[in-house]
């Protein structure tokens, strides 16, 4: 039996369309070009996926950014990390991107040392309270804020939460 000409281009359209972004898998997040990110993934998807992981698929997300940075602490380490925001609410998700050969991954390493690279931190509370990476006497680690001591006589204006998908 043969299918009519207009059921396969419609199920080859909806196939094509299915969001084939994960989070809890390697991804080839973006790409620096002379200093410039350009975005591999769909950042519409992406953004998506997120809501779905983080907030049971309620749009909170609503903007997803990559930014360069040298870590906080003993010594500056430059690193490329996502960083999902929202306009609506005090709330930003940060996770480390590993570089090679110019290409920005997402990836879950083997490597239990490098736990800082396979966590998403979300940071919710109001300025300042952005995600930032210490490389501190122990190694590596995510704190929200200014503030490199966990310990705050104001705990309600910026708290942390590590995930692992």
């Amino acid at each position: 039996m043969k299918l009519p000409i207009y059921l396969v281009c419609t199920l080859l359209l909806f196939c094509s369309c299915a969001s084939n972004i994960s989070l809890r898998e390697e991804l080839l997040v973006a790409e620096v070009k002379e200093n410039n990110i350009i975005f591999k993934v769909n950042k519409r998807e992406f953004i998506n996926e997120a809501n779905k992981e983080f907030f049971s698929g309620i749009d909170i997300i609503d903007s997803f950014d990559i930014i360069s940075s040298h870590t906080i602490g003993n010594e500056k380490v430059h690193y490329y990390y996502l960083v999902l925001s929202s306009t609506t609410k005090d709330v930003r998700i940060a996770r480390w991107l590993f570089e090679r050969d110019g290409k920005l991954y997402m990836e879950n390493s083997a490597d239990d040392t490098l736990g800082y690279t396979y966590f998403f931190v979300k940071c919710e509370g109001t300025s300042p309270c952005e995600p930032s990476l210490v490389n501190g006497n122990s190694g590596f680690f995510w704190i929200c804020g200014e503030e490199i001591f966990e310990c705050s006589i104001d705990e309600t204006k910026c708290t942390k939460t590590l995930t692992l998908l």
